[in-house]
């Protein structure tokens, strides 16, 4: 069964954001990190945390799109034995650019 979930990542500055959560699925997968209301500084960690006990050694993909819609981050992982997948995506940076420009961002992890 191919669970999504979608993070909508809403950001008032590039240095200071707010997280909406959005599942798109169900199946027992339970997004811990980021929460909702979660405000993230510049230099900040962005840190995914789900908990997926049913699909443990499962590969998952993870993406990160801009305000733009233009994607800013990808990578593969899987799944651990625990079945909690305990990841650092990237760290926030400290001035904008052409990929990491305010507004919002979207979170899908398929």
């Amino acid at each position: 069964m191919k669970v999504s979930y979608l993070l909508l990542l809403l950001s008032v500055t590039l240095a200071i954001s707010v997280l909406a959560i959005v599942p798109s699925a169900s199946g027992g997968v339970t997004i811990v990190s980021p929460t909702q209301g979660q405000h993230f500084s510049a230099g900040q960690s962005l840190v995914l945390v789900v908990k997926a006990p049913n699909y443990a050694g499962q590969q998952v993909t993870v993406y990160v799109y801009n305000p733009g819609g233009s994607q800013v981050y990808t990578n593969v992982f899987e799944i651990p034995s625990n079945g909690v997948l305990n990841v650092t995506l990237f760290n926030w940076p400290s001035t904008t650019s052409s990929s990491f420009i305010p507004g919002n961002y979207t979170i899908v992890v398929l």
